[in-house]
């Protein structure tokens, strides 16, 4: 049926249909099933997948086995239409903690989306400067993303799922 939009679009019977790609975009299977059991069991990460989903920027969500840290959020690239944001959650923090810190990186997702004039890594310093800290060159903190953590910690502990 969608087929027989398109060619009615293309001949000029129909307006154009317009196929919208989510801003959310988890990288395994595995980030699918984190991403999906988070918004089921936490308000406030449902709340920050909206508020991507009707953003200017893509979030790829992926896990990874060597990472420094539990999480981090990385500006990859942007361009005059669209910015790209990485987030990347510890593989080996237990159930629990890899949703916590989700909640952590995607309220760091949300901060640079709020930021239009954060087009590059210069741009994410000086926003984190800003409202938050810088603990290297590379990496840096806010208060909203620990309280985001605490809040989904909260949420998890109350859910009716719980693990």
């Amino acid at each position: 049926m969608l087929s027989a939009y398109l060619l009615a679009a293309v001949i000029g019977i129909m307006p154009p249909v317009v196929m919208k790609s989510p801003r959310v975009r988890p990288m395994s299977q595995t980030a699918r099933e984190i991403v999906a059991d988070a918004a089921r069991r936490s308000p406030t990460i449902t709340r920050l997948l909206e508020i991507i989903e009707r953003s200017d920027t893509i979030v790829y969500i992926d896990l990874d086995f060597n990472l420094r840290s539990e999480g981090a959020t990385t500006l990859i690239a942007s361009n005059t239409l669209c910015r790209f944001v990485r987030v990347v959650v510890g593989q080996m923090l237990t159930p629990h903690r890899r949703i916590e810190m989700l909640g952590h990186e995607l309220q760091h997702a949300v901060e640079i989306i709020q930021a239009p004039q954060v087009r590059d890594a210069s741009g994410v310093r000086q926003l984190f400067s800003k409202i938050g800290w810088l603990l290297t060159d590379l990496s840096y903190e806010s208060p909203a993303a620990i309280g985001t953590e605490r809040q989904v910690r909260k949420e998890l502990i109350s859910s009716p799922l719980r693990r």
